[in-house]
């Protein structure tokens, strides 16, 4: 992606946020030499971006992202074709050296990375770059929006500085797939052909990171959705096939042990205090 290590650069960012403006470009261009008083983030859609910064070469791909800090000066190395959502903006920062624990109160970046494997941020790019232009929202809607776009893309990177193996992004990954899928049974033969390991495999590494095996955090995520769904007034019969449970007295049965008391008895709590 570059010539040089991306650790030899690193920035913290913190406070507010002030957008000055954003957009997404495709076209063929060299980028312009300037030293701006603002940040530029740029985040490559499709083609190449090339930048050089204080003598460091950069060649930007699909999936990659660039953080060029204020009153630096940079500039492209050739002309080249790409399709790049940027945002400039203003914000407190300096140069920062990463440590071995992640720093959450703040946005803490390398100049140049990979975004996070989340399509989710695509599709916070395109829905805040639509808001943007149709000018219906004021600074303090965008700045928190890009301020959790670059939270996102802080905690991946500072998760590959300090070393986050190969397995604990497995572990997220299937913590993902069970969240997004419990409104149906996952089987184990699902979960082998997901991610071509043996379940006994995926549930090791689940549980090295989490703590809890597969089919423990499944039913605790299951039990979670049908709290929020009985709150919001759905049936029980409803909840239990929304919740992919096919024995309605196995869900009557997991949800007691879990929540202290029978689905019937935590509606009526939960609705007699709002």
């Amino acid at each position: 992606m570059h010539k040089k290590d991306i650790g030899s650069t690193w920035y913290v960012i913190y406070g507010d946020l002030v957008i000055q403006t954003m957009d997404r470009i495709s076209t063929t261009n060299m980028h312009p030499n300037r030293n701006s008083t603002f940040w530029v983030l740029g985040i490559v859609y499709s083609g190449e971006r090339t930048i050089e910064v204080e003598n460091q070469q950069f060649t930007l791909k699909a999936g990659d992202y660039f953080l060029l800090p204020p009153n630096v000066l940079h500039g492209g190395v050739k002309v080249d074709t790409h399709d790049v959502f940027f945002v400039h903006f203003f914000a407190c920062g300096k140069q920062f050296e990463p440590s071995q624990t992640t720093v959450i109160d703040h946005i803490l970046l390398p100049m140049v990375g990979k975004i996070p494997r989340q399509t989710t941020i695509f599709q916070l790019i395109e829905s805040i770059n639509k808001e943007f232009k149709l000018n219906l929202a004021g600074n303090q809607f965008f700045s928190a929006h890009i301020q959790v776009l670059l939270h996102q893309i802080s905690l991946s990177m500072q998760k590959k500085e300090i070393g986050w193996s190969d397995n604990h992004c497995l572990a997220d990954e299937i913590f993902e797939f069970l969240n997004n899928h419990t409104s149906t049974q996952i089987s184990a033969i699902a979960l082998e052909k997901q991610f071509h390991l043996s379940y006994k495999q995926l549930n090791n590494i689940f549980k090295r990171q989490f703590k809890i095996t597969i089919k423990q955090k499944t039913l605790d995520l299951k039990i979670q959705k049908a709290c929020n769904l009985l709150i919001n007034g759905e049936t029980i019969e409803s909840v239990v096939v929304k919740t992919g449970f096919n024995d309605y007295f196995y869900f009557l049965k997991c949800f007691k042990k879990k929540v202290g008391l029978t689905p019937k008895e935590f509606q009526k709590k939960s609705l007699s205090e709002q």
